[in-house]
């Protein structure tokens, strides 16, 4: 059973810059030393979203929501547009943009993780993208 080690998930990682740095070659009272002083460790484990992140998802999931019915109802009127229409597309717009906002704000966190800020860039982005070019459509046809 010694060959299923159980992996520690969660410990923190300690920076090295080459392995007799490494607590494997110190002696026992330094090993205590060591472990105890948490000033080197960075734990990649827990590090928090970004804020501005969690904000923009919320607001991108809002766009997605507003568009999905801005789709069902030009279905529903078979392409006429609508005053309905026209408020859930420009509020679809106005969401995406702002969570596009936030989540290129939220890439200047310290040290918070980076992929929801990656995420919700991309879907914001897609979003805004998307209803930039129906907009500048409609104005030129």
């Amino acid at each position: 059973m010694s060959f299923f080690k159980r992996k520690r998930i969660g410990t923190p990682f300690r920076r090295e810059e080459n392995i007799l740095d490494s607590d494997r070659f110190l002696s026992a009272e330094d090993k205590v030393k060591f472990a105890t002083s948490r000033s080197d460790m960075v734990d990649y484990m827990k590090r928090p979203f970004a804020k501005d992140a969690k904000f923009a998802l919320f607001m991108d999931l809002v766009a997605v929501v507003l568009l999905g019915f801005a789709l069902r109802k030009v279905i529903e009127n078979q392409g006429a547009p609508s005053i309905q229409v026209s408020a859930f597309a420009l509020c679809s717009f106005l969401f995406a943009g702002a969570g596009f906002y936030y989540s290129i704000k939220s890439f200047k966190d310290g040290l918070a993780r980076k992929s929801l800020s990656v995420i919700t860039t991309l879907i914001g982005g897609v979003i805004f993208l998307l209803w930039f070019m129906i907009f500048i459509l409609g104005i030129r046809g």
